[in-house]
């Protein structure tokens, strides 16, 4: 696995903990739980324009890639429905 795979595996991990452990004193008593998770590149595959200078300035390379993540709870029970996604855009190196 590369060390990329790695972390963005280690991310979703940790924000599925993070997120059950939020959720856990407001489950109900029975119901189900749904998680559903993604990871994608977001980084720009040609020059893009750079930010932060007076004048413009066009990227000539990627020095860190850039992934979003997101992940998904819902708890449901006959009449109650609660839902929490938590997104996270990282540089993997």
């Amino acid at each position: 696995m590369s060390r990329q795979a790695s972390i963005v595996r280690g991310s979703i991990f940790l924000m599925l903990l993070l997120a059950i452990g939020a959720l856990a004193h407001a489950a109900p008593q029975s119901g189900e739980l749904s998680v559903g998770a993604a990871a994608i590149s977001i980084t720009p595959d040609k020059p893009a324009p750079l930010m932060g200078q007076m004048h413009l300035r066009v990227s000539k390379s990627v020095e860190s890639p850039i992934t979003a993540q997101a992940l998904a709870l819902e708890t449901r029970r006959v009449d109650i429905i609660k839902q929490a996604i938590v997104s996270s855009p990282d540089k993997t190196s």
